[in-house]
């Protein structure tokens, strides 16, 4: 029998960096190892085309695998993005994709899968002999059934997890053409003819990949839905799904998925539609991570208006609905070319981002970042046929097109601001399609890169960012700087905070956006002075007093020309009808490009009226390039029933690790909100007290930044010394000497502080007290958690089962994973978490112990894919809440089962999550105590062991117990300095032995004891005493 040689891997967040050697590394994953990274060398330098070829060897990919490019995009930061799929001996491996990510020519991630070092049987059965087994299983949901796919792939047999083998396989994708629709996937093993995968994909939104021919981009790939006997205008499995209709609401449909030209549907454009959706939707996807217009998967509605003649397309803010026109059967053929698509659905997208209003020059740029986006999907999906027209690919001549972004005087719109064929008046809601074209301009001029002569003679010459850098550009401008009133030189300012945010001010790019911005006339030049005046003030109310301090900043916009010392700059405001204020601004040092000076008026003004008024803010300077920017307005509002200063405390959270520290402190956060109308400069004193029954601690901080009226003031990282053992209520209040309201000071919250240092000291949860473990149980939990009697264990223990398992309708609450950590994760509702306290960093041979029992309910879960119901997790962490480990316990069976842990730990571990997963159970009525028919698990005995070290401070005697805990005979050691006696000592002060020191080991039997914690008491020679705690178990 022929094999193959394969094994798995999945390399993740693949790191290549700089090394000295010349090979890849592999580190495994110590909880996963078929897990890997890779890590390169620096002189192994790989391009993403080549980099299997390279490192295939060091790879393990022999010469019976190929990896094939699927894809390759950048996506406009200067990284090529390269898909591979595997093969082996020309058979497809099912999920085994990776992801190579280079940047200037070489490899620098990568994330994915890939297969190697596993024994992988031939076939026994053929292609046809798998069918016929196939139909056996597809009978038992339909009679009548149709193949839409068949291929023979390599494929796991727990697929898509990879626990199992690795196996020759047929997959058929078919559907069931009576009774229910339905779509499925089976998978047959090649070996023996079993069922490896048999599952619905219809409830995913499953849709068929087809072929579509299209009258303005040749035939292309396409995804139909299937309905009862054809496929229709329907794509489900992108967001919430695509849906073309025609005028009327009715679906177009196919009865093989291959949608032919010729038909009525091809002549009026619905194939172009149905095909231009899904690379749009596919576009903001995949490129720009946005889903669907209202980045939420808004469903996509389109309807063909075919009922008549129209020349139009348009998005309806109102139904978000798309609507396209036919064509007038002269001039124009069907709007529906992708371009077009693109630009309306980008209407959509704008209405959820910017919002900007379709009038004047906000209409415009509404106009003109459709353009932009609709030719950057065409450039995207037809680059080889893309043009700068819009309209072109469905007008019968070029000159009947709607614009040009490379001449947009072409088509009598300008591209130069209110320059020649600027749109003036009311007509067309301000000229918003006219005027749209000074930025399409400006878009296309950094896309290529243009040396010309503007309209007022300037010599202009922008260098070309590219297609992919400034589609990113104009979408993050759109979504994230520009509102619903912004013009031309507002886009203009947000462009250059978008172009410092992503180059850095005075950048080549940085400069390159000025420059284009130049050419099309809005702004000077990067070489000039030019000041822009901003409010630098967040608030926008002033006290009931009235006073308002104006607050402003001038940025010097120019990159290669400061503004010089000694430059007087007049500043001027004014309140509504009131007179105007002028004071004069002499700067005492230059301004360089790039930077700013802040300014705060001398004079404060005062707010007469209730309500809002208005406060414009202007500045002349006499050198200043332009001066369309000198100027800015904003409405204030007069609180009359504000107070000065005050602050309210929300809240209090204990963050990090759920046992305090080395020092015995824990971490909180606290957070505030600054009520009052006064901006509170940074170095203010204040307190949070904490206020217990019986004791009260201070935490004193200063405020690091200005606080502003209307904002939060966070206090992070407040130590708070473990001062009880326990839960305790605690008063938290809020403390600042000029705080004029203080009834929303205080907060009432509780803590819960438990030791940091239990070795040796058994939790046997007696009586229900417990102090060495953390029980948390959450708010909204299924779970049933008690200390109770446990007849298994013998003892009292912490006994947890699990809840309602099945919603009023039948379906499942459980989340269903096949993996375990998923499983646990998804289903917070049905856990219970024991905190274990363990500095193990001064324990020799650290170890975590308790006693378990555990069993299952009488529910299948098996049958609804679910592989465990009453499990146990134990994760250890170190004090940072990095995860070191995880280990799992299940139970078998519905018997109780009995077991002893006992696990070594690594000095790293701060704590242990002991998180316990029951899901179906409830409590006895009766009895009040948890019914042991559903899952249960109980846990008692829990301690951290091992041999201590035990020194105290300035002493030089050092002592070895062991083992601890201890189950018959003790040992005691000097290491340094000489004992003279030893007393142990049990929890309630009865003392067990007192021994002066003889030479060598002392070795005590204390098999006649009972369980339970000592206390062993060494005094030296000197005088000095050493105390440990050791635990006795049997």
């Amino acid at each position: 029998m022929k094999t193959l040689q394969l094994a798995l891997l999945f390399l993740t967040a693949a790191t290549l960096s700089a090394q000295q050697s010349a090979s890849l590394e592999l580190h495994r994953f110590s909880s996963d190892a078929l897990r890997f990274t890779l890590e390169a060398k620096a002189d192994k330098k790989t391009s993403g085309s080549d980099f299997f070829k390279v490192h295939a060897a060091e790879l393990g990919l022999g010469n019976q695998t190929e990896m094939k490019s699927v894809k390759v995009e950048s996506d406009g930061t200067g990284t090529r993005h390269f898909r591979y799929q595997q093969y082996v001996d020309g058979l497809e491996v099912m999920g085994a994709v990776y992801l190579l990510h280079e940047k200037n020519g070489e490899v620098v991630n990568g994330n994915g899968m890939l297969m190697t070092n596993r024994v992988i049987e031939d076939s026994e059965i053929d292609q046809l002999k798998a069918l016929t087994i196939a139909d056996q299983q597809l009978r038992k949901y339909s009679s009548k059934y149709k193949i839409i796919s068949s291929k023979k792939v390599i494929v796991n047999t727990q697929y898509p997890d990879n626990t199992g083998d690795f196996v020759p396989a047929y997959v058929f994708v078919v559907h069931s053409q009576n009774g229910d629709e339905d779509t499925r996937k089976l998978i047959v093993d090649a070996r023996y003819g079993t069922i490896i995968r048999d599952f619905s994909i219809r409830m995913n939104c499953f849709s068929d990949e087809g072929r579509i021919q299209t009258k303005y981009n040749g035939e292309r790939d396409i995804d139909a839905d299937a309905g009862k006997n054809n496929f229709l205008s329907i794509n489900g499995g992108r967001g919430k799904g695509i849906f073309v209709t025609n005028k009327s609401g009715k679906y177009y449909s196919d009865d093989d998925n291959f949608w032919q030209a010729g038909s009525g549907d091809y002549n009026n454009g619905m194939h172009d539609l149905f095909w231009g959706l899904q690379k749009t939707y596919d576009f903001y996807n995949e490129k720009l991570q946005r889903k669907g217009a209202d980045n939420a998967d808004l469903p996509i509605k389109a309807f063909l208006l075919d009922t008549e003649a129209y020349v139009n397309a348009f998005w309806s803010p109102q139904l978000l609905t798309l609507n396209f026109g036919i064509g007038d059967f002269d001039k124009y053929k069907p709007l529906t070319s992708i371009d077009v698509v693109g630009h309306e659905f980008t209407h959509g997208v704008t209405q959820f981002t910017a919002g900007l209003e379709y009038l004047y020059e906000a209409g415009a740029m509404n106009e003109a970042f459709s353009d932009i986006m609709g030719k950057s999907i065409e450039y995207e999906f037809d680059r080889d046929s893309f043009n700068w027209y819009i309209g072109a690919r469905f007008s019968k001549t070029r000159a009947l097109a709607f614009r040009s972004m490379e001449d947009p005087n072409l088509y009598n719109n300008p591209k130069f601001y209110k320059g020649k064929r600027w749109a003036t008046g009311t007509g067309d809601n301000g000229g918003v399609h006219t005027n749209s074209g000074v930025l399409n301009h400006w878009f296309y001029l950094l896309c290529t890169g243009v040396k010309d002569t503007n309209e007022l003679n300037y010599i202009y010459d922008v260098k070309r960012l590219g297609f992919d850098t400034m589609t990113r550009f104009a979408y993050t401008l759109l979504s994230n700087y520009l509102g619903v009133a912004s013009n031309y030189y507002d886009a203009r300012e947000a462009s250059l905070l978008l172009a410092t945010n992503w180059w850095g001010v005075c950048s080549l790019e940085y400069n390159n956006i000025i420059e284009a911005w130049r050419a099309v006339g809005v702004g000077g030049s990067s070489s000039d002075r030019d000041m822009t005046l901003i409010n630098s003030k967040t608030i926008l109310n002033s006290c009931k007093d009235g006073y308002y301090t104006v607050e402003c900043r001038i940025n010097n916009q120019g990159c290669n020309v400061p503004i010089p010392a000694g430059t007087e700059i007049k500043m001027y405001y004014k309140f509504d009808t009131a007179a105007q204020v002028q004071e004069v601004l002499t700067l005492d040092k230059d301004i360089p490009g790039g930077t700013h000076v802040d300014y705060v008026f001398k004079s404060v003004p005062r707010i007469v009226k209730s309500g809002q008024s208005r406060l414009t803010v202007w500045m002349e300077s006499g050198i200043d390039a332009d001066t369309s920017n000198n100027r800015y307005s904003v409405l204030l509002n007069r609180l009359t029933n504000s107070v000065d200063h005050d602050f309210r405390l929300n809240n209090l959270t204990v963050v990090g690790a759920p046992c305090p520290n080395v020092n015995n402190e824990y971490t909180a956060n606290a957070n505030t909100l600054y009520n009052g109308c006064t901006v509170i400069p940074p170095n203010n004193d204040f307190e949070l007290r904490f206020i217990f029954k019986d004791s009260t601690y201070v935490h004193r901080f200063k405020n690091q930044t200005s606080v502003y009226p209307g904002f939060n003031m966070p206090v992070n990282n407040i130590k708070v010394p473990r001062s009880f053992i326990g839960l305790k209520k605690v008063l938290l209040n809020l403390v600042w000497i000029k705080d004029t309201l203080t009834s929303n000071n205080m907060v009432n919250t509780q803590l819960v502080m438990i030791d940091n240092r239990i070795e040796n000291v058994i939790e046997k949860f007696s009586g229900g007290y417990y102090d060495s473990t953390r029980i948390q149980v959450n708010k909204d939990s299924f779970n049933v958690t008690f200390i109770q009697e446990d007849a298994t264990l013998q003892s009292e223990a912490v006994v947890v089962t699990g809840g309602k398992i099945l919603n009023n309708n039948g379906t499942l609450i459980p989340t269903v994973r096949t993996d375990q950590n998923q499983m646990f994760n998804s289903n917070t509702k049905f856990t219970t978490k024991i905190y274990v306290c363990a500095d193990a960093s001064h324990i020799v041979n650290p170890r975590i112990e308790f006693d378990l029992a555990y069993k299952k309910g009488a529910f299948k879960f098996d049958s609804v894919g679910i592989p465990f119901s009453s499990a146990l997790r134990m994760n250890w962490n170190d004090q940072n809440n990095t995860l070191l480990r995880t280990i799992f316990y299940s139970a078998g069976d519905q018997s109780m089962q009995t077991e002893h842990v006992a696990e070594a730990l690594s000095p790293e571990v701060s704590y242990i999550d002991l998180t316990i997963l029951c899901l179906q159970g409830s409590e006895d009525p009766t009895l009040g105590m948890i019914d042991y028919t559903g899952d249960v698990m109980a846990i008692d005995n829990v301690v951290v062991s091992g041999t201590t070290v035990v020194q105290d401070a300035g002493d030089n005697t050092a002592i070895l117990l062991f083992p601890n805990p201890v189950k018959d005979e003790l040992h005691i050691v000097a290491v340094k300095e000489a004992i003279r006696e030893v007393k142990i000592y049990d929890m309630i002060g009865r003392e067990i032995l007192n021994q002066n020191w003889p030479a060598g080991v002392l070795r005590h039997e204390i098999s006649a004891l009972p369980s339970g914690q000592y206390m062993v008491i060494c005094q030296t020679v000197n005088g000095q005493r050493s105390r440990t705690k050791v635990a006795v178990i049997k």
